[in-house]
């Protein structure tokens, strides 16, 4: 057994988290050494933001393209089932790959995946990848020769990127929360973009803005200048 960084003997896990940015954090609190947190507070707020781009929007394509292409569908439905249970047998497993791929194909709209807002979410997608093959070609981590919370979620030109799509959907779904509507409307890329509100991203962007006001006014200057024509700045007018 693993010693328990809380004490405790019983071998339990304690609280379940599923957000990479909280349980980052909470790694950086209980373990010393090997952070992935730079000390510079300007840098550490821009790899969150990096962070947050990737949690919160790149998820989008991610869940797109397992979802919304049949041989995609046929893939993740059939391995699914067989990451728990290697020895699952044919027709539990034709069972649980018809339960996993309605369940999921239902859910595309609730992150943004339906026929209106693909070429926004594949034209993004795309763009990303272009940017880390030419970043990757010059270094081995996004913001230097060590690793940060945004290599573990994604910099340089992603500033760019995140605020063609990202900030402009983290507003827009920050503002329908406070207003109560039933739908987010933006527009990305020239494009309409529209889907549910979600409630937990409205919490990511208060987080972030908390983190900007925290910063010292140097660090807050700093940030400025880095994100000064991005799109990003949005995030906190």
């Amino acid at each position: 057994m693993f010693p328990d960084p809380e004490g405790r003997v019983d071998g339990g896990h304690g609280e379940p988290m599923v957000d990479s940015s909280p349980q980052i954090m909470r790694l950086e609190q209980e373990f010393d050494g090997r952070s992935v947190v730079p000390d510079d507070r300007a840098l550490a707020f821009i790899d969150a933001l990096i962070e947050d781009f990737a949690d919160e929007w790149l998820t989008k394509p991610m869940y797109h393209y397992r979802w919304s292409y049949q041989p995609d569908i046929d893939k993740a439905g059939k391995l699914l089932p067989i990451s728990r249970d290697l020895q699952i047998d044919e027709a539990t497993a034709k069972q649980s790959y018809n339960w996993v791929t309605e369940r999921q194909i239902g859910r595309r709209a609730l992150v943004g995946s339906t026929e209106t807002n693909t070429p926004t979410v594949e034209d993004s997608y795309l763009r990303v990848l272009d940017i880390l093959s030419r970043l990757f070609d010059e270094r081995d981590f996004l913001l230097g020769d060590r690793p940060g919370r945004g290599d573990f979620g994604l910099f340089g030109q992603l500033l760019t990127e995140a605020g063609r799509g990202y900030a402009q959907f983290m507003v827009a779904n920050a503002k329908a929360l406070m207003s109560g509507a039933d739908e987010v409307v933006c527009e990305i890329d020239g494009r309409e973009y529209r889907q549910g509100p979600f409630k937990y991203q409205g919490k990511c962007l208060g987080w972030l803005r908390d983190a900007y006001a925290a910063l010292p006014e140097d660090g807050r200057t700093r940030v400025d200048e880095i994100l000064d024509g991005t799109g990003c700045e949005v995030l906190f007018a």
